[in-house]
């Protein structure tokens, strides 16, 4: 319990990666076009929940979502996609540690990718 807490604050840290950003989105968007790729990984098998869990550990530490992002006028989208990504984060772990379902992890990618305005799988 106290990993999937720390998981779970780490990935609210949320933003960064090596690539830089586009300027016409918000970080917290940029964050969960970035989990998606993960995750698409992971469904594909391209990569283990273990490696996965990894990559989504080193990208919420990469740096923290502004605060005043909290502000702006998109401010609800931006909150969706950061429970989203929380929701998909904890299925990979799941799936990593206790035997949790692709289905499930398929589910919570969707669910982000319908927030981010991308396909579903």
């Amino acid at each position: 319990m106290r990993k999937v807490i720390l998981i779970s604050l780490l990935v609210l840290a949320l933003v960064g990666c090596t690539q830089s950003k586009p300027k016409n989105i918000s970080d917290s968007h940029y964050f969960g076009l970035k989990v998606l790729e993960i995750a698409d990984s992971v469904l594909d098998f391209d990569s283990p929940a273990g490696d996965a869990h990894s990559k989504l550990d080193a990208l919420s530490k990469q740096s923290g979502l502004d605060e005043v992002e909290f502000r702006h006028a998109n401010h609800l989208n931006n909150s969706q996609v950061e429970h989203r990504t929380l929701f998909l984060a904890y299925a990979i772990s799941r799936l990593q540690y206790d035997g949790n379902t692709y289905g499930d992890v398929l589910a919570s990618r969707n669910s982000l990718a319908k927030v981010l305005g991308k396909k579903e799988r």
